[in-house]
């Protein structure tokens, strides 16, 4: 299985950048050791905007079987825009939301977003087991 994970932007990021989301990483290595495609994207000092822009490029380059979206408290409006667009784009695609917020408020997830799963918690386990499910 092809799989995308994402991490939106930050709006009004610090100054520094502190690194890729080291989580997503975690889950894609676990994915990859299971046979799975992982391509991640960290859009977290992109804008908007521009990461909007770039959905249909990376549904079309990538042509995952599921999209992975990790949503913070202060990504939330970026990740919800985001997970909108992949849905009109690709209606029929597999969508899952994890992340610090959506452990916090996954109805949330369910009722504002498109998605069809939320990961509540650590995915280490949650989102490999997800992923052999819809093989």
């Amino acid at each position: 299985m092809k799989v995308v994970l994402i991490s939106p932007p930050t709006p009004n990021p610090a100054s520094s950048y502190f690194g890729p989301p080291m989580g997503l990483a975690l889950l894609g290595s676990l994915l990859k050791e299971r046979g799975h495609g992982v391509r991640g994207y960290d859009w977290d000092r992109s804008t908007l905007a521009a990461m909007l822009d770039d959905v249909p490029r990376m549904l079309a380059e990538d042509a995952p079987d599921l999209v992975g979206i990790s949503i913070l408290s202060i990504t939330r409006g970026p990740g919800f825009a985001l997970a909108r667009k992949i849905r009109a784009l690709a209606p029929e695609l597999p969508m899952v939301i994890g992340g610090p917020y959506a452990t916090l408020a996954p109805e949330e997830m369910l009722l504002r977003t498109p998605a069809d799963y939320v990961c509540i918690g650590d995915g280490e386990e949650t989102l490999p087991e997800l992923v052999e499910a819809l093989v």
